[in-house]
């Protein structure tokens, strides 16, 4: 196979521990073009470099991405789209807010919303623009359960969440009955560095390869939306549905 053959995959959020545990999840089954893209040169970097002595037959690279800048966006979106017949883009990057700083510091509740909604969301147009002049592509975009129904433990990034999950709703409505295909993608907690602080609270957390697995297997089904793990369909299903005078009194 030549490496024009490749299929080829492109990440937004290059280090995300959910992203690569996906990446991990492809690699096992084909040899693929990569293009990781995030912040962090060095970061994308170490892992291009790594990826590429343990997959040698694939091919890998990396771009760095201002998210919160629209002209970025929509340059290196075109500029990848023109390199590349892109198969796959994931989106993955996003930040867990600390909601007591959200609430103390204005600044910060404000970088917290556009990097987890706002810029999502613009990605998000930019590359439903590009899959429409290539004709087709998968879309998928990692929310949250958290978007599922604001809570005092997390509404500024539910919120964030959520914001991206109508918005990804209105693009499978648009894409419907096309080759375009959108996903949305809604983990629930799972160990990764954006966790880190909570491995030690009682709420369990999810593998990351059990997660990635889930994730993977949804895009090849062609799933609109997909729970990891499926138990916060049901989680969540119940806590939206809770009249407001029983979940007003929970602590959650």
């Amino acid at each position: 196979m030549s490496t024009n053959d490749l299929k080829t995959i492109a990440i937004f959020g290059g280090t995300s521990d959910i992203a690569y545990g996906c990446l991990l999840q492809w690699l096992e089954k084909d040899n693929l073009k990569v293009i990781l893209i995030g912040r962090n040169r060095n970061s994308l970097k170490a892992i291009v470099d790594d990826l590429s002595i343990r997959h040698p037959f694939s091919i890998f690279e990396y771009l760095t991405l201002d998210f919160n800048q629209i002209t970025a966006i929509k340059s290196l979106t075109s500029n990848l789209f023109k390199s590349h017949c892109v198969n796959i883009v994931l989106l993955a990057h996003g930040s867990l807010s600390d909601q007591q700083k959200c609430q103390s510091d204005l600044d910060y509740c404000e970088s917290e919303i556009i990097t987890n909604g706002l810029s999502t969301c613009i990605i998000t147009e930019s590359v439903s623009l590009a899959f429409k002049i290539q004709g087709s592509g998968t879309l998928a975009v990692i929310g949250s359960v958290a978007g599922d129904r604001g809570r005092k433990s997390n509404y500024t990034y539910g919120a964030a969440k959520s914001l991206v999950e109508k918005y990804t709703e209105g693009l499978q409505h648009r894409f419907y009955n096309t080759p375009i295909n959108v996903i949305l993608v809604k983990p629930g907690p799972t160990e990764s560095k954006m966790t880190n602080h909570l491995l030690h609270t009682p709420s369990k957390l999810s593998k990351i390869t059990d997660v990635a697995k889930i994730i993977v297997k949804g895009i090849e089904k062609n799933k609109q939306t997909i729970y990891a793990p499926r138990k916060w369909y049901v989680i969540m299903l119940i806590i939206k549905f809770l009249p407001k005078f029983i979940f007003q009194k929970l602590n959650i």
